[in-house]
């Protein structure tokens, strides 16, 4: 309910639902490497998460702690962005929207990755979209963030989901922002990385 009213929309559908006791299974479940780590996952439909036992330590509230620490609000936005954009959506996108609706229901938030450092080394909005998973991860997921809170701070919250709807007609990322954003692309881009640029070594 809680993700539905953020977007204006619910699902008429049931929403397959995994539990696995860890992370091995979890790996195994989505065909990943033993390697792999995650709480949750969002996959075609459906979402597999690990299991509240072995992460949030207060059983006696565990729903409320399950709520605030677990990975269940961040994979329904992909769901959401999944449906709602008939698959016509970009990784970056999806993690930058799936961060922020999280922080705004939750509360909760990856930290900074460059708080220790003084070397600042962005990637570009094409690096995200056409390598997102080759990536530094804490930089990738934090600065997709980065980029919905700089829209939403110059266009309203309202332009997020106003993007995710338009990206159901099928045209490219860039398009879909300019037309909600009534800025050309690369002008966009340019005040994005100044913004962050000048926010971040005020850090």
């Amino acid at each position: 309910d809680l993700v539905g009213n953020f977007f204006g929309r619910k699902l008429e559908r049931r929403i397959p639902l995994i539990v696995y006791k860890d992370s091995v299974s979890l790996a195994s479940g989505f065909k990943w490497g033993r390697d792999q780590k995650a709480a949750g996952v969002y996959w075609r439909g459906t979402i597999g998460i690990l299991s509240p036992r072995l992460y949030v330590k207060n059983t006696k509230q565990v729903q409320r702690n399950f709520l605030k620490q677990g990975p269940v609000v961040h994979e329904l936005v992909h769901l959401w962005v999944d449906d709602m954009t008939q698959g016509n959506y970009t990784r970056w996108w999806s993690e930058g929207v799936a961060q922020y609706v999280e922080r705004e229901l939750t509360g909760f938030a990856f930290g900074n990755p460059f708080v220790r450092e003084r070397e600042f080394d962005y990637y570009t909005l094409e690096e995200l979209e056409n390598g997102f998973d080759d990536l530094d991860k804490s930089i990738a997921y934090w600065e997709s963030l980065k980029f919905i809170d700089f829209i939403v701070k110059e266009h309203g919250p309202g332009c997020v989901v106003e993007i995710v709807n338009a990206l159901r007609r099928n045209e490219k990322m860039s398009q879909v922002v300019e037309g909600v954003t009534s800025i050309r692309y690369d002008m966009l881009q340019k005040l994005f990385y100044q913004e962050l640029d000048i926010n971040e070594r005020e850090v």
